[in-house]
């Protein structure tokens, strides 16, 4: 398992072995005088296959109970709460916000400053652009897309193949029908 923490040319690459105790060692292998960030942790759900080829950004907080999917990027500076989960090929930019017990599916994409509070649920596919904010409780389905500054309330539900567009909000507890779009500046539910 690599864990290679990046910036511009400058890498870190941490390799991890088990004990005979089960403690995990972690040994760098190469550094140009960029510090470890505190809080990457490798768990044992990421020997199970998980974690492979995973960036993480420096300035990131990753909680030692998070898990992070094979193939995925955690930019600078983004911050991933206890007992979250990350999918696979999962693309996360500078500044992201996720809570905790939060499920991010396979092939999600957010953008800077995008922020997603706790227990929320997030399908496949979905792309969030620059500050959305997605509160606790909410569920995404898969394939939908969230423009600039959109929002979605506490408890909302938002089906599969919506397009919410900037500015737009939805309302605490609001569920939005499969293929709707939400838009400019309006407020659904």
């Amino acid at each position: 398992l690599f864990i290679t923490i990046s910036h511009f040319s400058n890498k870190i690459i941490i390799r991890t072995t088990m004990t005979e105790k089960g403690e995990i060692d972690i040994i760098v292998e190469h550094t140009h005088a960029i510090p470890i960030v505190e809080g990457v942790v490798v768990e044992e759900t990421q020997k199970e296959g998980k974690g492979k080829n995973v960036k993480i950004g420096l300035g990131t907080s990753i909680h030692p109970t998070a898990s992070i999917g094979d193939h995925s990027h955690v930019h600078d500076g983004v911050t991933i709460d206890e007992g979250t989960q990350i999918g696979s090929h999962c693309h996360i930019h500078a500044g992201v916000r996720i809570g905790k017990d939060t499920q991010i599916g396979t092939h999600c994409h957010l953008h800077a400053g995008v922020r997603i509070e706790d227990n929320v649920t997030v399908g496949e596919h979905n792309h969030f652009q620059p500050g959305v904010s997605v509160l606790n409780g909410a569920t995404v389905a898969h394939h939908s897309h969230f423009h600039t500054g959109s929002f979605v309330g506490s408890g909302a539900v938002v089906g599969e193949n919506c397009k919410v567009e900037k500015g737009a909000r939805i309302s605490e507890k609001a569920i939005v029908p499969v293929g709707t779009t939400v838009a400019i500046g309006s407020i659904y539910g």
